[in-house]
């Protein structure tokens, strides 16, 4: 049997890190289910996607019958990569007038995430 090779990438504070020759063993596994989700020990809940929590938590509530899981994970992903991208490219705006954001980055990056998700 040839083993297989595994590239991971992770977002790392100098930007988009790839490692490869991870053994697939070693590659936690996403929940696919409210149910696998709740029965993860503690330790491993760490591991998992923000988003997709969320997302499994509404399996079984009203209007979630026909949720799609990795749809709306790739919506989340859309909608981040937009905000990521429009709070870069107007950070002269912050740069130039700070105190219109009470001089405060995360006042900006906040305000820029809630104007893109509202506008865009």
């Amino acid at each position: 049997m040839v083993p297989s090779t595994v590239v991971v990438f992770a977002e790392t504070p100098s930007g988009l890190a790839a490692t490869t020759n991870v053994s697939a063993s070693s590659v936690f596994k996403q929940p696919t289910s409210l149910a696998e989700l709740l029965a993860l020990p503690v330790g491993d809940l760490d591991k998992v996607d923000i988003g997709l929590i969320n997302i499994l938590c509404a399996e079984g509530l009203p209007g979630s019958e026909n949720l799609n899981v990795q749809k709306s994970l790739d919506a989340l992903d859309t909608w981040a990569q937009l905000v990521k991208t429009e709070t870069l490219r107007h950070f002269y705006r912050f740069v130039d007038h700070p105190e219109l954001f009470c001089h405060s980055q995360a006042y900006y990056e906040m305000q820029m995430m809630g104007d893109v998700l509202v506008n865009d």
